[in-house]
């Protein structure tokens, strides 16, 4: 018997798995199964995203702020979708094929956040199965793992196009929070934001004595995921202080450079698609703005 298994079982053996494991050894001794589910011949996935799809792409404190209800509804209807692109599913299939067995699965999994899977030949049904993190686990329980990042890069890759500058979008909200809970802006522990023609700088440097996080990753917060090259897409509004009121402009959206500071006028509205930009509010508030009328209307002094 394949050594891996034999060691899973020693590991495991416990009277109250049996019930699982004696029907499991004998399908792996008698039909060999330590091999990936083969999806080649797939035609159409059902996918279902648990608890939600909102949960999986809209990780942020108030999407209202972020979205259009079009775009809501949007995000909502991706619950449970259909996918016939065989290009896409042919693609998917070959990933999975790069699975390790790595034993079986025990107890309750109502802590993860899987994508369901069921997938069909025309309308045959072909196998059942979820993804959570590295890991596809089918019908039987049996699991499979795959090297960091692979499926979900390849999950991203079955998404419906319009999910992503949705994504891109959320991206940029999360790193301005990112920015906002840097010590020196966190109003809540400082009297004074950093000087605005430091403020990138003495972020970055802060960052870099702490062990929050590297130098390499804080530069990424920086950077706006949907706005092309450039090493800062944000400016800070010089106009407000730590007491300043909740709903007053702190950072912001422009084109790229690097400790920008001033007012709407460096505001774009040309880093995503459909056009608008994020700014950060004073209280942590993160908004995406749409037109002139609506920048024009939010507090900067």
């Amino acid at each position: 018997m394949n050594k891996e298994i034999n060691s899973f079982i020693i590991r495991n053996l416990n009277l109250s798995y049996l019930k699982y494991l004696i029907p499991f050894l004998i399908s792996v001794i008698f039909s060999g199964c330590i091999f990936p589910p083969d999806l080649s011949q797939c035609t159409r996935f059902e996918i279902k995203y648990h608890p939600s799809a909102y949960v999986h792409f809209i990780r942020v404190s108030n999407p209202s702020n972020l979205l259009s209800k079009e775009e809501n509804d949007f995000i909502k209807s991706l619950d449970y979708y259909i996918l016939t692109d065989r290009e896409r599913i042919k693609e998917f299939a070959s990933t999975v094929n790069k699975g390790k067995f790595n034993g079986f699965m025990f107890g309750n999994i109502s802590y993860l956040t899987p994508v369901y899977f069921d997938g069909f030949r025309n309308d045959k049904h072909i196998i059942s199965f979820f993804v959570f993190e590295d890991k596809i686990c089918i019908k039987d329980r049996r699991l499979f793992k795959y090297p960091k990042d692979l499926l979900k890069r390849n999950l991203e890759k079955l998404e419906p196009i319009e999910l992503k500058h949705i994504k891109l979008r959320v991206a940029c909200d999360r790193n301005l929070e990112g920015l906002f809970i840097a010590g020196p802006l966190y109003r809540l522990k400082i009297i004074s934001y950093p000087d605005p023609n430091k403020w990138c700088d003495v972020i970055l440097r802060d960052r870099s004595n702490t062990t929050f996080v590297s130098e390499e990753k804080m530069l990424d917060y920086f950077y706006c995921p949907s706005a092309g090259e450039g090493k800062c897409h944000y400016a800070m509004n010089p106009n407000c202080k730590p007491d300043s009121p909740g709903d007053m402009v702190l950072l912001f959206e422009t084109e790229a450079g690097w400790n920008q500071h001033g007012g709407p006028e460096l505001f774009t509205f040309d880093n995503h698609d459909p056009k608008g930009g994020c700014v950060l509010l004073n209280d942590g508030t993160v908004k995406f703005i749409r037109t002139k009328e609506e920048l024009n209307n939010l507090r900067w002094k």
